[in-house]
């Protein structure tokens, strides 16, 4: 069922971007690996709510929000719908107590 998602994902991509541009694009960024998400960790962490007791980082990926959200929340939980991501996410996050 999980990746049911990611098929339909990909479809979508291919449909906008036709089957070459979506190959295209996945190269690049396989060349020039980029994510908004760590791109914007600073920012996350510059306003975070004053109650700080849980908090959940959807989509998650390889755990780097939540490794950097773990010291500032009493219990963090991450999730992500990839199997491969959450496998990443368990290996990267198994040290810290959340």
């Amino acid at each position: 069922m999980l990746n049911t998602g990611f098929s339909v994902s990909r479809r979508i991509g291919e449909f906008r971007l036709g089957r070459n541009g979506a190959q295209w694009l996945r190269e690049l960024n396989e060349r020039h690996p980029w994510s908004h998400n760590d791109y914007f960790h600073s920012w996350i962490l510059a306003n975070l709510p004053c109650g700080r007791g849980r908090t959940l980082d959807m989509g998650c990926g390889r755990g780097g929000l939540v490794l950097a959200l773990a010291p500032h929340f009493d219990h963090v939980v991450g999730a992500d719908a990839d199997r491969d991501m959450r496998r990443i996410a368990q290996a990267t996050t198994a040290a810290v107590d959340m």
